[in-house]
Formats: C-alpha cells, sequence, structure tokens
C-alpha cells in the first residue's frame, strides 16, 4: 500500500461524510414520518 496523499485524504473525506450522513441519518429519524 503506498501513502498516496490525495488518496488518503479522499479516504479520510469519505469516511468522514459517511459517519456525518448516517449520524444526520438517525438525528432525522423521527421526523421522517412526518414527511410522508
Amino acid at each position: 500500500m503506498t501513502w498516496d496523499p490525495w488518496a488518503l485524504a479522499v479516504s479520510l473525506s469519505g469516511r468522514l461524510f459517511l459517519i456525518c450522513s448516517f449520524l444526520l441519518l438517525i438525528d432525522c429519524a423521527p421526523y421522517f414520518p412526518l414527511l410522508f
């Protein structure tokens, strides 16, 4: 595995995005029935 800074940054940002979207999903879950 090569330590490519760009690939590492993309990996970290992708992981951060997944975590944030997951937390947002949990945070907004109680309001989903109100939307539909």
